[in-house]
């Protein structure tokens, strides 16, 4: 059985916890904190911590019986072990269908698949 993708260009408009995004070439980097306040942080490690996009989550209404979703996800540096592994949560008509920790791999976008 052949399986046709259909992949709809995201928007804000399908992203909740967030404040605003920054486009960039690769999509939309989700932000909790607006750009002015994400200035007046002086430390790095706190400015990396901001950048968690930790509550981001993608809202759509479908018939569809597979889902893709694709992401950028950064595998935490020897430096960050706190940093925790993207976690990816599914539900479906606001019941947990299913709960998956990110395959990251160096480079690549993270994948998390559910038929």
């Amino acid at each position: 059985m052949s399986v046709s993708w259909i992949t709809p260009g995201i928007t804000e408009d399908f992203l909740r916890g967030i404040v605003e995004c920054e486009p960039t070439t690769a999509g939309l980097t989700p932000q909790r904190l607006p750009a002015w306040a994400r200035a007046q942080i002086p430390d790095p490690q706190a400015q990396r911590t901001v950048q968690l996009s930790s509550g981001v989550r993608v809202t759509l209404s479908t018939r569809a019986t597979r889902l893709q979703l694709v992401t950028r996800a950064e595998k935490n540096p020897a430096d960050e072990p706190w940093k925790p592994e993207p976690v990816y949560d599914v539900y479906i008509d606001g019941e947990l269908l299913i709960q998956r920790v990110s395959e990251l791999q160096p480079d690549l976008p993270a994948m998390v698949r559910h038929s």
